[in-house]
């Protein structure tokens, strides 16, 4: 929105609205394990989106490229839990895959370390390493159910198995030396079932050669993932690694692909009164100075994302609303890159710059 005007274009198919808003004051992080503070100045100088509209308080007449391409897109969706990719991108996977185009689906982690999720299924016993693979693997499961309901088969989703809330480790200090060893499950490695390259272990090096691998066999003409202003540290940390295992794809002769960024810990677009009414991603939240692309999804885009959704049983159970409050009728993406990076915050450590501060 600028100067009180909405632009929407349609593009192959896939409504695109592009949306300008400047406002004010600080971005603080909300209370999580490791928190974030973001200056909302270097967002608003930093995100701004190349986008396929240029707005200047009126509509680019230059023609702008179809963001999506019948039968042509091979989309890389990068997934750090295993209901992200299901809550962020289900409409665009769908839009992929009924176009001709296709999807593969990149699970970082399989969201083993996550206590509250465990005890809550049993209460009366301490987690144990074998309870929290066990969870783990519960949860990869409910990812490729969910899959299915938007059609993907189960051999477009691989399974990484990464540390779950060990990735910020891996994109900073856990590089090349001793590996990282996860404080829920005891691993040092992902399974064995799940490794692309054997004797692949808990370092940031080999998460970017895992990705790179995967980015050059698939070959994608759109690769989605979190964006950097995620507020989670496994989201900002897989958009980092993400990022170089691209540039040393690319650097190997891969054709560099286009990016969207998905959002999920900010920002707090979906208010209590749009998820009652059943209504969809908004922009419009009075944090927002960015420009964002929305997905209108079809009445059965929708309802297969809500059947999708339904099979995250462990996660219903601990965070309802939170789930269903994706379950609307349009998908917010970003394009770009700031131009000033957006800080990661890992244990009190800004990772993309090493700034340690005081929380």
């Amino acid at each position: 929105m600028h100067g009180g005007c909405e632009f929407t274009v349609l593009l192959d198919s896939f409504d695109v609205k592009v949306i300008e808003r400047y406002t004010g004051g600080t971005r603080r992080s909300r209370a999580m394990t490791t928190s974030r503070r973001v200056s909302f100045r270097s967002t608003l100088i930093g995100w701004m989106v190349v986008s396929t509209i240029v707005i200047r308080g009126e509509p680019s007449h230059a023609a702008p490229p179809p963001l999506l391409t019948v039968g042509r897109v091979r989309a890389l969706v990068v997934s750090p839990h295993p209901d992200d990719a299901t809550l962020g991108a289900s409409g665009l996977i769908q839009h992929v895959m009924l176009r001709g185009g296709t999807v593969q689906v990149v699970q970082m982690t399989g969201g083993d370390g996550f206590p509250k999720g465990v005890t809550t299924i049993n209460p009366h016993v301490a987690p144990t390493a074998d309870a929290y693979r066990w969870y783990g693997s519960v949860r990869e499961r409910e990812a490729i159910r969910a899959m299915r309901q938007l059609g993907v088969h189960r051999s477009q989703v691989r399974l990484l198995g990464f540390p779950d809330g060990g990735l910020c480790e891996l994109a900073s200090t856990n590089r090349t030396g001793p590996a990282y060893a996860s404080p829920y499950t005891r691993r040092e490695s992902p399974p064995d079932t799940e490794q692309l390259v054997r004797g692949t272990m808990y370092r940031g090096d080999d998460v970017i050669r895992e990705l790179a691998r995967l980015i050059q066999e698939f070959r994608p003409t759109l690769v989605v993932l979190p964006g950097s202003a995620d507020e989670h540290p496994d989201h900002c940390a897989t958009h980092l690694l993400v990022h170089q295992a691209l540039a040393s794809a690319v650097g190997a002769g891969s054709p560099p692909p286009r990016v969207l960024h998905y959002v999920i810990h900010y920002p707090p677009w979906l208010s209590e009164q749009r998820v009652r009414a059943g209504g969809g991603a908004s922009a419009d939240t009075g944090t927002s100075d960015w420009q964002w692309r929305t997905l209108t999804l079809q009445a059965s885009e929708q309802a297969a994302k809500r059947q999708a959704l339904k099979a995250f049983h462990s996660q219903m159970l601990v965070m309802p609303d939170f789930l269903k409050s994706f379950a609307g009728d349009s998908e917010l993406f970003v394009e770009g890159e700031p131009e000033l990076p957006i800080p990661c915050w890992c244990s009190g450590v800004n990772i993309v710059g090493g700034t340690r501060v005081v929380h």
